[in-house]
């Protein structure tokens, strides 16, 4: 399992897009609204995610903050935040603008 972006909205530090441990950790670590045992664990769970770094470390690592959003009642949205674009459309948009023009 890869990381699946989380985004999160801290009344410390506001909006922010989590996409990987590190940047887990560094949220619970400084920003996070309560100390509980919770969000020790998923702290503990990002350390061993970037300490040996492979898919289950990281998956475990995701349940373990999500966990620890929804312990806190931190608003958050589990999901990627910009929909996937077809390839296609943006290199028929740079064929057309690179087209020469008539006099």
């Amino acid at each position: 399992m890869t990381w699946k972006p989380i985004i999160i909205n801290l009344e410390t530090s506001g909006r922010q897009t989590i996409h990987g441990p590190y940047a887990a950790l560094m949220a619970l670590m400084i920003d996070w609204p309560c100390d509980t045992i919770v969000s020790r664990l998923a702290m503990t769970a990002c350390l061993e995610a970037i300490d040996a770094p492979g898919a289950a470390r990281a998956a475990a690592a995701w349940k373990a903050f999500s966990s620890s959003v929804s312990d806190a009642s931190v608003d958050a949205q589990r999901r990627h935040p910009l929909p996937f674009v077809k390839r296609h459309a943006f290199s028929q948009s740079a064929r057309e603008i690179s087209r020469p023009t008539a006099p």
